[in-house]
């Protein structure tokens, strides 16, 4: 590899970065995308759902490299130093997109498969909007999704969740009575929720763990009644069913309001899958010693799995550490490891 097409790379990733796009604003993001896959000859455009579409190639397998443009809110000042590209998104994760789109864009154009570049929309934002519009516009026979975990790892699982609000309306008491107020009421109630799970699993794993946290708590008192307003995020093993966990929910909020903001199943694929061995052995091909990892987060692998039921995994570089942060940067030879990891993926499956 040149060191100009290597400064290409890095440029794209740079460009990328620049476009600031927080959920909601991923349009200077998408189009530009879309301008480089034009360029560099693809068939591509922006869909209805916001998402940038690449696809270079034809026939099967078709590989799809599911990504997202959006960010967190927090701009930050594009900068490099050294090796170090420091902005928003460089590693959450625009660096996993840039790579892939970088990896097809090295492959000749006749393939003898399909290549599906995806930047999605609103991954950050609640229900997922690209990727549950997109779930439905392609069966592909093997998804890679597009988060950090380093360029020698690979992630093979998410932890599912269930996001809720609990609000509760009740005659205002005093102080010194012996009525619950809806605040403690509500405290009594994650509490009680809180039970369900432990701070660890039987196996000591945080992944095996139910866990559950009060995002925000906020209390209204009028002349006559008063308001609590609880948002809860709960994150869910593989072993936790969220509807049963839901109806456990309903029960124990009594005549307090329930609204589900989102709600979405636990997700572990299978690491002997053609896919998983093929990402492995690109790993060692480049030089690195490849690991699984499960995470305890959420991707938009919780959503597309259950409806493509094909083999996948998350893969990009980047410390998800940084993931959010007021410090996020990424190292551009890691990126420039990805690039090739992908590559030989890609030629490979």
């Amino acid at each position: 590899m040149t060191a100009h097409r290597t400064e290409q790379e890095n440029q794209l990733l740079h460009d990328l970065v620049a476009r600031y796009s927080p959920s909601g604003n991923e349009r200077p993001a998408a189009e530009f995308l879309l301008d480089t896959f034009l360029h560099w000859g693809w068939k591509a455009c922006i869909d209805r759902a916001g998402n940038v579409v690449g696809e270079v190639g034809s026939g099967t397998p078709t590989v799809c490299f599911l990504g997202h443009l959006d960010t967190v809110a927090g701009e930050i000042p594009v900068r490099r130093e050294g090796n170090i590209l420091f902005g928003r998104g460089s590693v959450d994760a625009k660096g996993s997109l840039a790579a892939a789109a970088c990896a097809a864009a090295r492959l000749p154009r006749e393939l003898g498969k399909r290549i599906v570049i995806v930047g999605a929309a609103g991954e950050e934002a609640a229900g997922s909007p690209g990727a549950r519009f997109f779930v439905q516009c392609l069966k592909p026979d093997f998804a890679i999704i597009g988060e950090p975990s380093r360029w020698d790892r690979i992630t093979i699982a998410y932890k599912g969740n269930l996001h809720f609000t609990y609000t509760h309306r009740a005659r205002r008491v005093h102080g010194a009575a012996e009525e619950l107020s809806a605040a403690t009421r509500a405290a009594f109630f994650f509490v009680r929720l809180h039970a369900h799970g432990d701070s660890e699993s039987d196996t000591g794993s945080a992944f095996d763990a139910l866990r559950a946290n009060i995002r925000s708590f906020n209390t209204v008192a009028g002349e006559f009644e008063e308001t609590v307003a609880m948002t809860v995020d709960m994150r869910l093993p593989p072993s936790v069913d969220p509807d049963e966990l839901e109806r456990i929910i309903r029960a124990e909020a009594g005549e307090a309001e329930i609204a589900v903001a989102e709600k979405l199943p636990a997700v572990l694929c299978d690491k002997n899958s053609r896919l998983a061995r093929t990402v492995v052995a690109a790993i060692r091909q480049c030089g690195g010693r490849p690991r699984f990892v499960r995470k305890t987060g959420t991707s938009d692998m919780n959503l597309v799995a259950p409806v493509w039921q094909c083999p996948m995994l998350a893969y990009g570089p980047g410390d998800s550490a940084l993931d959010h942060t007021p410090n996020e940067h990424i190292d551009l030879e890691e990126y420039q490891r990805a690039i090739a990891v992908l590559e030989t993926a890609f030629r490979n499956l």
